[in-house]
């Protein structure tokens, strides 16, 4: 009984994070996305791939920048996992500032987190420029000075041009913060080095979104609806328990913010991971203003968060995935070690 009682309450020990990422990475493991694009891409960013149902990729270019820039001496595996090793350095940078910046606990924000899809994200879709975009978002809320939230905004934008840009207006909208001139300066400069910096210097054209989406558009809308009850606890995960919780002392505002994010991934084929990077937003703002720690303390005595956090799914296109249990990722070990 005493081995339970101090398991039941582990989540909030000092150390639980030392056991809680070896033990979620063997679980969950890791991805390997667009590896394949980027042993080609990183020594040439503005090249075409000549795959077209693959060429939406380079709407998303910074880690094919990255690795150009720093990386284009290397072969491609060691390239590519210095660009991920930077990206998941810069995501752990921007962490630390976001809770320096609002004055909350480091170690508590990375448990806060463990209540969400972030970490289930990071891991099964890694190589993605998912830990890009998101290093800049709480990058570019932690700074004051105008010259870095340019900067910040900039590298999202060119992980995830039209997730940034819903992430910019949702934190504006949930903050209550003044879109002066200069936001909508950097707003409007970040786009256009965007489009007319990358997208017009691209050699070709970029196609195969629309035919990406239009056939998968079928299946992903019948299994939504045939799966409804499962489409709102894989957004926010164990999170609604925080939120249930404040639930009368949110605004309006949030509410609204949700339903547009739910009709956006809605139209989507990874639903937890597009809701989750466009809820960032939204989390934060729980985050700065609630007393996460006290209300998790009340959550714990009815149910285990130290258990539970190793408990997630995700919908992938048209399917239900545990994500775990699969042991998969042995073989990305051993495609990093031939190469």
């Amino acid at each position: 009984m005493k081995f339970l009682n101090n398991l039941h309450k582990f989540y909030f020990h000092k150390n639980f994070l030392f056991f809680f990422f070896p033990i979620f990475f063997i679980i969950y493991g890791f991805g390997f996305f667009w590896f394949d694009s980027f042993s080609q891409l990183y020594l040439n960013p503005l090249e075409v791939l000549k795959n077209e149902k693959i060429q939406l990729v380079q709407e998303s270019p910074i880690t094919y920048f990255i690795g150009y820039l720093f990386f284009s001496s290397f072969n491609a595996m060691p390239a590519f996992l210095l660009t991920q090793l930077s990206g998941t350095l810069f995501l752990i940078f921007s962490l630390y500032q976001f809770s320096k910046a609002n004055k909350i606990n480091f170690n508590n924000l990375l448990k806060y987190l463990s209540l969400t899809p972030f970490y289930v994200v990071i891991f099964t879709w890694y190589g993605r420029p998912d830990i890009f975009l998101i290093g800049g978002f709480f990058c570019f809320i932690s700074y004051n000075n105008i010259f870095l939230k340019y900067f910040f905004l900039q590298v999202m934008i060119f992980a995830h041009p039209q997730i940034a840009f819903f992430n910019f207006v949702f934190y504006y909208i949930m903050n209550d913060k003044e879109i002066n001139f200069k936001i909508i300066l950097i707003l409007m400069l970040s786009f256009f080095v965007y489009y007319f910096g990358y997208m017009d210097n691209l050699e070709g054209e970029l196609k195969g979104r629309a035919d990406f989406i239009f056939s998968k558009y079928y299946n992903l809308i019948t299994f939504k609806i045939k799966n409804f009850i499962w489409l709102f606890p894989l957004t926010f995960s164990w999170f609604w328990l925080i939120i249930y919780a404040v639930k009368k002392e949110l605004k309006l505002k949030f509410w609204l913010v949700v339903i547009c994010i739910l009709a956006i991934a809605f139209m989507t084929y990874d639903w937890t991971r597009v809701f989750h990077l466009l809820s960032l937003p939204l989390l934060t703002y729980i985050f700065i203003n609630f007393d996460i720690q006290r209300l998790l303390i009340k959550i714990n005595k009815y149910i285990p968060l130290t258990l539970i956090v190793f408990i997630q799914a995700q919908i992938i296109d048209d399917r239900l995935i545990d994500s775990a249990w699969k042991w998969l990722w042995i073989d990305k070990i051993k495609l990093i070690l031939i190469n």
